[in-house]
């Protein structure tokens, strides 16, 4: 699997953070394309910047991850000509990008997609626009709907070019890549002194503190304690709440389901073949030609998405699959969210009844 930000920090270094907007503004400069959080009404989106005085460093969540501008909501995979000259061809459509302002666990996020994508059938398109996209990370504050610190460590170590982290006057700059360091070399630092180290601690230590979310337990055991709960209350219960909307699975910046349509010209002589994003917690989304649904209960579907989070994905990648970021719980209408449903399984709860 290529190497996307992995390993021992390649250096440590301090700007001051009057120097930040000209950090972004060089970006801005160097690159075809720069994103990052800014307001939208009373929420925050990742968007194409054109001002560093557009970003917003103190937002919470985004509507949806960062994700998408490596796996878009819908994208081109190939164009062709129908009979009598039928011919096909691959598209990959891609620039060099940055992406700034990614807190941790959607860092996080976007490394399990890596080693998703490469696994197996690599998937070309979201390689190749991974290998042209730059992340510089950010630290955050967390609210009532993270639980970040459940299921991931706080210190981001891997994932990412860049990673700044907030010390007041002054931003630790932490280098993982040789793309990064060659950023930074862009604007004024100087090297950084155990004393900054020992303020990004003391902020790490500060951070674990705030979270009032949290996981009854370490999800490292949660495959072990789904054996024989298939059956448990939990899924009935979320079952009856949920309207199978799939705000949830949208939200998600781990989820990478997908649909694939052929769209043809109006003369049908031409078309394009599409995919887009598509998701489990979506009442026809097991629905097969044959006219069966092998997830048509909403309780299936969300004990699906659950085992994907939780179990399946430790068992093939070491990796749980839910990176803590809040965005389920926080656009559930019914506040269905996966620490109720972990803490409930940890719980060992009597089953239902046959």
């Amino acid at each position: 699997m290529p190497n996307f930000g992995k390993g021992k920090a390649m250096e440590q270094r301090v700007m001051e953070k009057k120097d930040v907007k000209s950090f972004i503004a060089e970006l801005i400069k160097l690159y075809p394309s720069v994103y990052g959080p800014v307001t939208k009404g009373k929420s925050f989106s990742f968007q194409k910047i054109t001002d560093p005085g557009e970003v917003r460093f103190n937002y919470i969540r985004s509507i949806l991850p960062p994700k998408k501008l490596i796996m878009p909501q819908e994208e081109c995979l190939m164009k062709f000509t129908m009979p009598p000259e039928p011919k096909a061809e691959s598209v990959v459509n891609y620039e060099d990008q940055v992406i700034i302002g990614v807190h941790p666990c959607d860092v996080k996020a976007i490394k399990l997609l890596d080693l998703v994508m490469a696994n197996g059938n690599t998937d070309h398109n979201y390689m190749k626009r991974r290998e042209h996209t730059i992340i510089v990370g950010i630290d955050c504050i967390p609210d009532d709907y993270c639980y970040c610190s459940s299921v991931m460590d706080l210190r981001c170590t891997e994932g990412f070019d860049i990673f700044l982290t907030d010390l007041g006057d002054q931003v630790l700059i932490d280098i993982l890549t040789p793309k990064g360091k060659e950023l930074v070399e862009k604007v004024t630092t100087a090297p950084a002194t155990k004393d900054h180290l020992k303020k990004q601690d003391d902020s790490l230590d500060a951070k674990k503190k705030m979270f009032k979310a949290k996981i009854n337990g370490p999800v490292q055991i949660l495959p072990l304690e789904l054996e024989g709960q298939w059956d448990a209350q939990v899924w009935e219960d979320m079952g009856h709440k949920c309207l199978s909307c799939g705000q949830c699975v949208i939200a998600c910046p781990t989820c990478y389901c997908f649909d694939v349509e052929d769209k043809l010209s109006l003369d049908l002589k031409s078309g394009e073949r599409v995919r887009k994003w598509d998701g489990c917690q979506l009442a026809d989304f097991a629905y097969v030609g044959s006219g069966e649904n092998f997830r048509e209960e909403a309780s299936g579907r969300i004990r699906h998405r659950f085992h994907r989070k939780f179990k399946y994905h430790i068992d093939s990648y070491s990796h749980t699959f839910c990176t803590g970021c809040g965005r389920c719980w926080y656009y559930c209408p019914v506040d269905i969210n996966l620490v109720e449903i972990s803490n409930r399984i940890l719980a060992r709860e009597v089953k239902c009844n046959p």
